[in-house]
């Protein structure tokens, strides 16, 4: 059978195994997710190129199907990303651990020990590439875990108000969050992506995002007068423009009857220097606005 050839070349190295990506839809969803966490071990520098193949034939499977996976597999998944994240200069993706999170077939399992592990190594990098996905994670940790993740995203006051009301969301809705790790802002994309509907749909997140792009007109408006120092660009943090990003679709997506007046403010308050100097509050905010 094509399961157990698989589960053999991605254990054996001297298993040699033609397969491509197109092989694997005779595979159950359920046969999928449990050999996906045995893709995810297997280390391409090291391995054998049918070893390689096998594992990249399951994962790009599992990109392009909705596997299911047993607490189990689940469990193992994130063990096998501890491990790729203690053997790789890169980094590890959390992302087909959380997608595995979303299809599991009963009751999540303990993750606390991979989820503080992998936390802490992402914590480590500069920069964070996906970070609902790790917030959704920390919080599988501890609370110390989910407060280091709290300090490093919320980064200016429009962040860190985020962050709270993250905190009070259920797993179901920290789910719905980790799509947007998915969404290139800087694609115009064909249709609406589907996760701005789903935002969109939670009322704390509607809330929030009246209040986020009222502070950020109210902050606009104190650089315009002289209350708070002009810094050329630096009105907004970087994760603030995120999050302000968000929070103007979700808004603009509902056709919320107060958004014009405060981009009335926003807008003008971001584009404008109150001094003589060619730059302006926030071009990044600017940009992320019109776009």
């Amino acid at each position: 059978m094509l399961y157990d050839d698989l589960a053999r070349a991605l254990a054996d190295a001297a298993f040699e195994l033609d397969v491509r990506s197109a092989d694997l839809a005779q595979l159950t969803d359920e046969q999928l997710g449990e050999l996906l966490p045995a893709a995810h071990r297997v280390d391409h520098i090291e391995a054998t190129p049918a070893t390689s193949r096998a594992a990249l034939a399951v994962r790009h499977a599992a990109d392009e199907r909705r596997p299911r996976a047993t607490p189990d597999a689940c469990r193992r998944l994130f063990e096998a990303l501890v491990e790729r994240s203690r053997n790789s200069d890169f980094g590890v993706d959390l992302l087909p651990g959380v997608a595995v999170l979303a299809r599991c077939t009963d009751p999540w399992p303990d993750l606390s020990g991979p989820a503080r592990a992998l936390t802490e190594s992402l914590l480590e990098r500069k920069s964070v590439a996906h970070p609902y996905a790790l917030f959704l994670v920390a919080g599988l940790g501890d609370a110390d875990t989910l407060r280091a993740v709290a300090e490093r995203l919320g980064e200016g006051p429009v962040a860190q108000a985020e962050i709270d009301v993250l905190t009070g969301f259920t797993p179901a809705e920290l789910l719905v969050m980790t799509e947007l790790d998915l969404v290139n802002t800087y694609v115009e994309p064909e249709s609406t992506p589907e996760v701005w509907r789903r935002l969109a749909d939670l009322p704390a997140y509607v809330d929030f995002a009246r209040r986020a792009l009222e502070a950020a007109a109210d902050r606009a408006d104190g650089i315009g007068s002289g209350e708070i120092p002009y810094r050329s660009d630096k009105a907004f943090t970087a994760r603030e423009v995120a999050v302000l990003g968000q929070a103007a679709r979700v808004a603009l997506l509902r056709d919320e009857d107060w958004l014009p007046d405060v981009y009335g403010r926003l807008l003008p308050g971001v584009a404008v220097a109150p001094t003589p100097a060619r730059t302006v509050p926030s071009q990044a905010l600017l940009y992320e606005l019109v776009r």
